[in-house]
């Protein structure tokens, strides 16, 4: 698996080994993550042929794009893509809004088990695959990408936040700009992202609302079919004013 999401502004805000981390995707992701978008292309349609699409999670149409429980839908735009991820993970796609911003986000989460991070054996839920972006503001803004790594405790359905004392992680939006200031960072932290100490911003809340063992071959580790969503406040991180909320359904 090619590190497709991460990007260039987190690595002075994180430490390196939870980026690399997030890049070494736990398993057997196939390589047609590559083919995800930034922004200023349209996303692959979703793949039919037979040599793929078994590894391959795919939403049929809208009117599928509900993960069971929660009762919320994926964006239209997203009914289609294809990230490129692991059968275990899950389709998810929301929005990033704030003070001059407004994108809607396509990309697929995935809950394992690290045995890699501080302490050992933390569940993380993650983006896994490419990130599609589209862009209503601004609109010279391109290669929107949405970085996810949160620890989520247990395999148990609840509600997990950046504010409990066991927490850690990240989650960040970037994207660039034609002109000065170029790329543009909203970041939220806790008190460690997993393996080093950072320092704590924004804020952010997951509802797990079903955790599933993932009973097929994924290479090594524990993994999970997982459903819900995240919300989360990020306030931008590169010197900039203002913040943007993330509304994701998975």
């Amino acid at each position: 698996m090619r590190p497709v999401v991460l990007v260039s502004g987190l690595s002075s805000a994180l430490g390196a080994a939870a980026l690399l981390l997030l890049a070494c995707n736990h398993g057997a992701s196939g390589e047609a993550a590559d083919s995800g978008t930034n922004g200023d292309e349209a996303p692959d349609e979703a793949s039919g042929g037979d040599d793929a699409t078994a590894s391959i999670v795919t939403i049929e149409s809208p009117a599928d794009s509900a993960p069971p429980g929660d009762g919320a839908a994926l964006p239209p735009a997203c009914a289609e893509y294809d990230a490129g991820a692991p059968a275990y993970a899950s389709p998810a796609g929301g929005t990033v809004v704030g003070t001059g911003v407004s994108a809607t986000v396509c990309a697929a989460t995935a809950v394992d088990v690290s045995a890699y991070l501080s302490p050992a054996n933390r569940l993380l839920l993650r983006i896994d695959g490419a990130v599609f972006t589209t862009f209503e503001a601004p609109a010279n803004a391109t290669q929107g990408t949405l970085a996810l790594m949160i620890s989520v405790g247990t395999d148990t359905p609840a509600v997990y936040t950046s504010a409990e004392p066991q927490s850690c992680g990240f989650a960040a939006f970037t994207y660039e700009l034609p002109v000065a200031p170029g790329e543009v960072t909203y970041l939220a932290s806790a008190t460690s992202d997993c393996v080093d100490p950072t320092v704590v911003s924004g804020s952010w809340a997951v509802t797990l609302t079903s955790v599933t063992p993932y009973e097929g071959t994924a290479g090594p580790g524990k993994y999970y079919v997982a459903h819900g969503m995240l919300a989360a406040t990020l306030p931008q991180s590169n010197g900039g004013p203002g913040t943007v909320t993330v509304a994701l359904a998975f």
